[in-house]
């Protein structure tokens, strides 16, 4: 005897058959596996392991069930792929022997009127007694659909590994790379799965490694999209006073650009001091001080920022600034040049409207260096700066106080000039130690762009310069007349006036004969 029953689950559908099923004190198998054993005369057992039944067997034959029992069945199509007679067709003797014979025959109903229909993976209107043919078919093919007992263990690797390679993943590719590759392995998943499924009989569970495949990606996105808007919010409230919008862009899209805590670069300093501002600060009431050094700074930082610089701090009226970091510009060193012409003539431009209104008119002195330097986020927990440092910094810093020596406005050193010679149209000013150097710098005054100096200055250049050799090689006499001619070109030339003092105190009182031509800076 075998019973007919089936046990649908949740969803209606019949996807399992138990294999055995107690009555009391009696087991019974299925119809299907009753009528295999009355075709075959074979014995059946049920096998029992520690974990549950570990399957049933007829003769020597072993039909895999889960731990409870049940048979997944394999469906081999739609309802009708067997073949079905009609009662009326055999009566009617339609129907041979030989199309009987050798087969197993199931008796059944198939009109929906008589309620034996089922729901199955292939839909609603499935005879009862079909199911029975497919379970029995798959019982003499050996066609089993299997649950393999290593299926925890590989639904725990694949959660495992899917984490870990989606966070490896997640260090060096974006979330749309991500996306990418997670279908890539959805995908892949899919089709090995539907392969050995299809092919090899065996179910492999599809839910949860996908699921956790999603799930980890979306928790990962959501975890970097976070912190990548922390990073931002920190990147723009960091640098939109220092950055042009652009280059604030540029850094919130690529934050690779800042090495936090402090890395070597070669780079342009840049510092600036307006002239004479003690003395201006005394004259003007708070209030007009503040409005006029807002006005002032903000024409000079706007310069800065149109040539993407940094800038790295405001002391009083002085500007701090730096070219060639976060964002990276091999040509640093021509763009400060370029900062530095255009601010002087702005700042004429603004002496020109403060004249009108009667208010104090600014000069700026400038000194620009270029060479290795610390840039990055420096100071203490609660409070850092992204800074430059350095003894490349210091020498900026220097020549902008040198100017007052030679009475010029912009100064580069011989370490800028290398960079800009094709560029920029300078003066050798001089060759001098800083406090607190031993080795000499040849100094520059910044005077145009290339091909752009003034008629005025191509005549004096030349007079200027042969003055200077004369000057070095101790002609005084001759140096004189030279820098006088300059100056009487043009009174104001305030390197002229320079070496002419010089030339007149050293013909009255000579330097030693050890000296060579280097002017000891004696203060910063």
């Amino acid at each position: 005897m075998g019973y007919v029953s089936y046990l649908p689950e949740v969803d209606g559908v019949v996807r399992w058959i138990p294999m055995v099923m107690q009555l009391g004190d009696n087991f019974f198998p299925p119809f299907s596996l009753q009528m295999l054993r009355e075709a075959t005369g074979l014995n059946l057992a049920v096998r029992i392991a520690p974990f549950g039944i570990d399957g049933v067997k007829l003769g020597e034959s072993v039909f895999p069930t889960s731990e409870s029992g049940d048979f997944l069945i394999n469906y081999y199509g739609p309802a009708f792929t067997f073949t079905h007679y009609t009662a009326s067709e055999v009566l009617d003797g339609k129907i041979g022997k030989k199309e009987l014979e050798n087969k197993i025959i199931l008796v059944g109903g198939t009109a929906a009127g008589i309620l034996d229909i089922k729901t199955t993976p292939y839909g609603t209107l499935y005879p009862g007694v079909e199911v029975h043919a497919n379970v029995i078919e798959n019982l003499i093919q050996q066609d089993f659909i299997v649950q393999p007992t290593w299926l925890k263990v590989l639904d725990f690797l694949m959660i495992f590994v899917s984490g870990i390679l989606l966070g490896l993943i997640s260090i060096y590719f974006k979330a749309y790379a991500m996306a990418g590759m997670v279908l890539l392995g959805v995908g892949g998943y899919l089709g090995v799965d539907y392969y050995l499924f299809t092919e090899k009989g065996l179910w492999i569970n599809t839910v949860y490694p996908v699921f956790t495949q999603i799930f980890v990606y979306s928790g990962i996105t959501l975890f970097k999209f976070g912190f990548e808007e922390r990073e931002k919010r920190f990147i723009r409230g960091a640098f939109s006073q220092y950055l042009a919008p652009a280059v604030v862009d540029q850094l919130v899209d690529n934050p690779n650009l800042l090495k936090l805590g402090g890395e070597r670069k070669e780079l342009t300093a840049f510092f600036s001091d307006v002239a004479g501002f003690s003395t201006i600060s005394e004259n003007l009431e708070p209030e007009e001080l503040v409005d006029l050094l807002n006005h002032y700074l903000t024409e000079m930082t706007d310069i800065i920022m149109k040539y993407e610089g940094t800038v790295d701090k405001f002391e009083g009226d002085a500007i701090i600034a730096f070219f060639g970091a976060p964002i990276p510009h091999e040509d640093h060193a021509r763009r400060t040049c370029l900062v530095a012409l255009e601010m002087q003539h702005r700042l004429a431009e603004l002496r020109e409207g403060w004249k009108k209104e009667g208010k104090h008119e600014l000069f700026m002195r400038i000194g620009i260096n270029t060479g290795a330097m610390v840039v990055g986020n420096m100071g203490s927990k609660s409070r850092m700066d992204y800074t430059m440092m350095g003894d490349s910094v210091n020498l900026a810093a220097r020549l902008e106080g040198v100017n007052k020596q030679y009475r010029t406005y912009t100064m580069i050193s011989q370490f800028t000039y290398e960079q800009v010679k094709d560029d920029i149209e300078v003066r050798e000013l001089d060759l001098i130690r800083v406090v607190g150097k031993n080795e000499p710098v040849r100094i520059f005054e910044v005077l145009a762009e290339k091909g752009k100096l003034s008629a005025e200055f191509k005549e004096k250049l030349p007079v200027f310069n042969e003055g200077l050799d004369h000057y070095r090689n101790r002609r005084w006499e001759e140096g004189i007349q030279c820098f006088e001619k300059v100056l009487a070109m043009d009174e104001d030339d305030g390197p002229s006036l320079t070496y002419f003092e010089r030339c007149i105190t050293f013909q009255g009182q000579p330097p030693p004969d050890e000296w060579d031509g280097v002017f000891g800076m004696t203060t910063k």
